[in-house]
């Protein structure tokens, strides 16, 4: 689904570098899963989703459940909708908040539709595409340091990137996850998405990317501990991916 930051159009390479590190049956988390684009691309029951927005987790629950959504709505149901939350269930607001604004920014402008978009009929079909992925997993609705993790597990985490857009849950603590991040490898092998990291973070991989929302090219990362090349050295990556 269409959700600022969102992996879309690097999905499968992220996916495909998680799936090679990956053991049979080992515990995969997606912390921040935001469109979902990540976890889209897995089927099986060994994983978990999590997310601080309430909106974007509502909506995924009502999909695994078996809800389908609507394929259109006017400008001014939209509005009405952004004005009058509380008379809505979640789920909706997830689906039209993201789905049907501009950049994908909660509720931030309406997305004028035109003979060739429809954006609400395309976020419908996005998250229906993924229904099978959210079914019989474990979902959760919190800070992504609150996620119970069983052991050994492989975590994929794309953060809210460190100068940019806020998001509408609030300030990141960017300082703060780095450190999470540093402690929680220690047991753990966490891939992270971000255009920067600490110096004891390796970045693992990397593509050119135009930002949707200033058009402007960036260079998106996707960083592990360099504890990594000690404790999982039998995991290998592909030599055009190999940045270390």
């Amino acid at each position: 689904m269409r959700y600022m930051g969102g992996k879309f159009r690097v999905r499968k390479e992220i996916a495909k570098i998680i799936e090679r590190a990956r053991k049979p049956k080992q515990f995969f988390y997606d912390l921040f899963v935001g469109g979902a684009n990540i976890t889209g691309q897995f089927y099986d029951k060994y994983r978990a989703i999590n997310d601080y927005n309430k909106y974007v987790i509502a909506l995924y629950r009502a999909i695994a459940d078996g809800w389908i959504p609507p394929c259109q709505i006017t400008e001014a149901e939209y509005y009405k909708m952004r004005d009058n939350m509380q008379n809505y269930p979640d789920y909706l607001l997830g689906l039209v908040g993201f789905g049907c604004s501009f950049g994908a920014i909660f509720f931030e402008n309406f997305a004028k539709e035109s003979s060739k978009k429809n954006f609400l009929k395309t976020a419908t079909n996005s998250v229906l595409s993924q229904k099978k992925s959210f079914e019989g997993i474990q979902i959760y609705n919190l800070s992504y340091d609150q996620v119970p993790l069983q052991n050994n597990s492989i975590i994929y985490c794309d953060p809210p990137y460190e100068n940019t857009e806020k998001y509408t849950t609030g300030d990141f603590d960017t300082k703060k996850f780095w450190e999470w991040n540093r402690q929680k490898s220690k047991e753990h092998l966490i891939f992270t998405s971000e255009y920067k990291a600490p110096s004891d973070f390796i970045c693992f991989w990397e593509k050119e990317q135009v930002n949707s929302l200033n058009n402007k090219i960036a260079l998106e990362k996707l960083f592990v501990h360099e504890r990594y090349k000690k404790q999982y050295p039998e995991i290998k990556v592909e030599k055009q991916m190999e940045l270390f």
